[in-house]
């Protein structure tokens, strides 16, 4: 199988939304007058599937967590950018998808901006599927850690360390699929 060239640009690290929404506004703010040709919806465009089939695959990244360097390991969902392919789809707790197809074959665009979606307390990674599916369809690697101990399947019962191991999870996940290119 070929591998997928994750890796991301340094300058495409902050999530999608935050990065279209200064744009909206600016684009919101200019006004259009005769003389000026209207700029282009970019809100309108991204509400449209992108040109790439999306393909899915989950990762396991370990790493030695602070303060006494046990070894914790997060479950992470990666979608990218695909070549066409039949297959299985995967289940994200509560549904299939209708995009994604696991292990498909990726596409080569080289490296890939990224979106990370980090889950809500108590949430978990495949709870904006449907957003990460669309990222990638527009070319991004849209990844999600779970963060272990902190989701929906833990309840209520957890140490405060949780909080800050969810920005280590993040950062380690990042460190792992930059190696991986």
């Amino acid at each position: 199988a070929k591998p997928v060239r994750f890796g991301y640009a340094q300058s495409m690290r902050p999530p999608l939304l935050r990065m279209l929404l200064p744009i909206a506004l600016t684009l919101t703010a200019c006004g259009s007058d005769e003389d000026t040709p209207a700029a282009p919806d970019v809100l309108e465009e991204l509400e449209e599937p992108g040109p790439h089939a999306v393909g899915f695959r989950t990762y396991t990244v370990k790493y030695a967590a602070p303060p006494d360097n046990m070894e914790r390991e997060v479950y992470v969902l990666a979608w990218y950018p695909a070549e066409q392919a039949e297959g299985d789809r995967p289940l994200y707790v509560v549904k299939s998808s209708e995009v994604a197809v696991k292990d498909a074959p990726p596409k080569d665009l080289g490296k890939l901006p990224t979106v990370v979606f980090s889950h809500g307390h108590q949430g978990y990674a495949a709870v904006l599927s449907h957003f990460m599916e669309h990222a990638a369809s527009h070319g991004f690697l849209a990844i999600a850690p779970t963060h272990t101990g902190n989701t929906f399947a833990n309840g209520d019962s957890r140490t405060t360390d949780i909080f800050h191991l969810r920005a280590k999870d993040v950062s380690e996940t990042l460190t792992f699929f930059e190696d991986l290119s």
